[in-house]
């Protein structure tokens, strides 16, 4: 089954909220969508303390405000990585 597309304002570089787990209220940025439909998110670790995470989208909420991923390489980053 194909996974499913993010929603319209969910393109890499915004930052989302997530609604849910132990990072619920954090602001993230989102970098891609994985095979699996989920969405790959960090915080990042180094200013809010969340990790390269992977979460669905329907635990998270997407907002109007941009960040620039500088060319960031994150193709070797896949659902393999976290198993």
């Amino acid at each position: 089954c194909e996974a499913p597309k993010p929603k319209k304002n969910i393109v890499p570089g915004s930052i989302l909220i997530l609604l849910t787990g132990r990072f619920r209220g954090s602001r993230v940025v989102f970098l891609k969508q994985l095979e699996s439909g989920l969405l790959l998110v960090t915080g990042p670790y180094g200013v809010n303390g969340v990790p390269l995470k992977r979460v669905p989208q329907t635990h998270c909420i997407g907002t109007s405000t941009k960040v620039e991923l500088g060319g960031a390489d994150f193709g070797s980053i896949n659902d393999a990585y976290f198993s």
